[in-house]
């Protein structure tokens, strides 16, 4: 929670020129909740910043004015947590005051307007006195809104979209002091407020004039509210309302400040983009794409959203990529496979969640958990070559420090004499009851591929030469000692492809087990944001009935049949939308059954190649290169099965 508002988007000496005050954009980067941001907007020195104050629980947060000078220049920000739901994260924008002499263009009232009605889930007009025409005219910005924003990227504009996009408005009345009844009945804050936006009848300029305003308010914000405030205290301790107590306030403002305030709490409208909840990351972008777009004239909803989309999402992969990789270089290698695949499940979900939690994620932008996908099976293949090539290194040490004493031995001829051979062999086999002593946690997944290979690098050719050389041996002998070697070797292959088949296996499992959780975690986080999306244009359909109704109610037949066509679209995009999400599910369970049986294609393809190659190490078919050869062909066996498993988008 920040102690004190600080400004966030700032005008130049000239009071013109909007930029976004970098401090600002690093306080709502460390924002990764979903955030109600309430806006106020109003005629400069009507009270706007008392009522943000109240939403924080304070009387001096942010800065009041109690001259004819206004105090609010640009739109200053407070964050903190929202009551009641820690959950939620609460921003509050105190704007400039519309119609400040002072400011140096015309155009600088619509561009703080527009800025507060892009940005808000929550947007509180502020008047003082009466809903009349002087506190309307402080929304005759509303109509010009359409002049430069655009809802669609190409195609053709109605404006009846706008509503989809626009906060609630909450028209907060300061120093209300008139009756409310009509016709002897008492009428609510809320009745007040729709008696006031009622249109009149006929087709006079004068009328055009008056319902012009109405109709826009009516238009673009159907979701709306009134409360109506009473003086907050005496009029000669108004100069000091800054540094008054709550309890030295009017009892009646107190009571509709914490109506208001409460009404806000229950709402807790968060700021939403194609079904997800705005972060700190994504409001900043899109403020800066909305200031940047506000200053060349041309700000269109459609492409900030879409700009905004692929910055956080591009960011939410990289997040991602960084947080995977902190969890794998976490463990030391080398590590036996099945660690290296228990982390790798654990930091890819991770990585997941950190993604699904970041990135507005639907049919329009699967590409982006594809592309992280493909970017964290790339990542464990690095990460298993770098454990493979760990493991190497690591027993390849053990075993040359385990030979050095037999080599220093082999230098100085000492098995060159008869049964120089036996002696040979039985320090060779107790180097392996050491080296096989060595736990597999500290030697890693190449233990005995190592071995192999350098028995067949160092210790066969010696072990044939002095078998060769051996005088106290006869031919027989030494025969038979050659077919025993053999015997031995093919038990060795044998156990070696056995191991990789396993562990293959295993990985693969895994590797599947990775990508159903995975795909499951997307396919939910899709839902959960489809189902949000259709809440939402549920409500807005529901809220297009009630203004119809209301049109109807008032006699103007010809205003509530226009809207007939636009809760007609409504209600195709509401039957378009379920019909894609329908599709998008049937696609990735379509994509889903592929990948796995793909995998068991590949599965039943390794164990064809193993048990090939087990057969010719059964048969003892080493072609020309002896045991070397026999160990090179397993290898490329191996590694062609283990190179299969790059294909798969966990």
């Amino acid at each position: 929670m920040m102690d004190a508002p600080i400004p966030f988007i700032t005008t130049g000496e000239d009071g013109t020129g909007l930029s976004v005050n970098p401090q600002a954009k690093e306080i709502l980067r460390r924002i990764t909740k979903p955030m109600v941001i309430v806006s106020v907007v109003g005629m400069y020195r009507t009270g706007k910043s008392f009522l943000l104050n109240c939403l924080m629980g304070k009387t001096d947060g942010f800065p009041l004015g109690a001259t004819v000078e206004a105090k609010t220049k640009g739109i200053w920000m407070w964050t903190g947590d929202f009551p009641n739901d820690p959950s939620k994260a609460m921003v509050l924008l105190d704007t400039e005051g519309l119609h400040d002499p002072e400011k140096g263009s015309r155009t600088h009232d619509a561009e703080i307007f527009t800025l507060a009605v892009l940005l808000s889930s929550i947007l509180i007009y502020n008047s003082k006195g009466a809903i009349d025409s002087n506190s309307l005219d402080g929304l005759h910005l509303a109509t010009e809104l359409t002049n430069h924003i655009s809802m669609k990227a190409e195609g053709e504009e109605t404006g009846d979209e706008f509503a989809k996009f626009f906060p609630m408005l909450i028209w907060a009345v300061r120093d209300h002091h008139l009756e409310l009844t009509v016709d002897g009945r008492d009428i609510t804050a809320k009745e007040y407020l729709e008696k006031c936006l009622a249109l009149k009848r006929g087709r006079g300029k004068d009328v055009t004039n008056y319902n012009a305003l109405r109709e826009t308010i009516r238009a673009f914000f159907k979701n709306r509210s009134c409360f109506l405030f009473p003086l907050p205290t005496a009029m000669d301790n108004l100069k000091n309302l800054e540094k008054l107590q709550m309890n030295e306030l009017d009892p009646k403002f107190i009571k509709i400040g914490y109506e208001f305030t409460e009404f806000i709490f229950k709402n807790g409208l968060c700021k939403m983009i194609s079904g997800k909840e705005v972060t700190g990351g994504m409001f900043s972008t899109l403020s800066e794409k909305y200031v940047e777009a506000i200053a060349t004239g041309n700000v269109n909803i459609e492409s900030a959203y879409d700009y905004m989309i692929q910055t956080e999402n591009s960011k939410a992969i990289e997040k991602a990529a960084l947080q995977y990789h902190n969890q794998m270089n976490s463990l030391m290698f080398p590590v036996t496979l099945e660690v290296l695949n228990k982390e790798n499940m654990k930091a890819q979900n991770q990585a997941t969640d950190i993604f699904l939690n970041t990135a507005v994620n639907n049919d329009r932008n699967r590409q982006y958990f594809q592309n992280l996908n493909q970017l964290l099976e790339q990542f464990y293949q690095e990460y298993v070559a770098k454990n493979h090539t760990a493991s190497d290194n690591k027993c390849e040490g053990i075993l040359k420090n385990l030979y050095k004493e037999i080599e220093a031995q082999v230098e100085k001829g000492e098995f060159t004499r008869p049964g120089g051979h036996a002696s040979y062999k039985d320090l060779i086999l107790n180097l392996e009851k050491n080296y096989g002593q060595i736990p597999d946690s500290e030697k890693g997944p190449s233990g005995q591929l190592t071995l192999l290979r350098f028995r067949s690098e160092k210790i066969e050719p010696k072990l044939s030469t002095l078998l060769q050389t051996d005088k106290a041996l006869s031919d027989e002998q030494k025969k038979q000692e050659h077919l025993k070697l053999e015997i031995e070797d093919k038990e060795r292959m044998k156990l070696l492809l056995e191991e990789q088949n396993s562990a293959l296996k295993k990985q693969q499992n895994e590797i599947k087990e990775s990508y159903e959780n995975n795909l499951r975690k997307q396919k939910e986080e899709f839902a959960r944001q489809h189902d949000q999306d259709m809440k939402n244009l549920q409500t807005n359909m529901k809220l297009a009935m009630e203004e119809k109704e209301r049109l109807m109610k008032e006699g103007f037949e010809e205003h509530a049949n226009l809207m007939q066509e636009e809760l007609r679209e409504a209600k195709e995009d509401i039957a378009e939308k379920e019909r894609n999400q329908k599709e998008l599910q049937e696609k990735m369970k379509k994509e889903m059954d592929e990948k796995i049986s793909k995998m068991k294609e590949e599965e039943k393809e390794r164990i064809k190649r193993i048990e090939e190659m087990q057969a010719k190490v059964e048969e003892g078919n080493r072609g020309g290169g002896g045991l070397f050869s026999a160990l090179g062909s397993a290898l490329d066996s191996v590694l062609g099965v283990g190179r299969l498993l790059k294909g798969f988008k966990i």
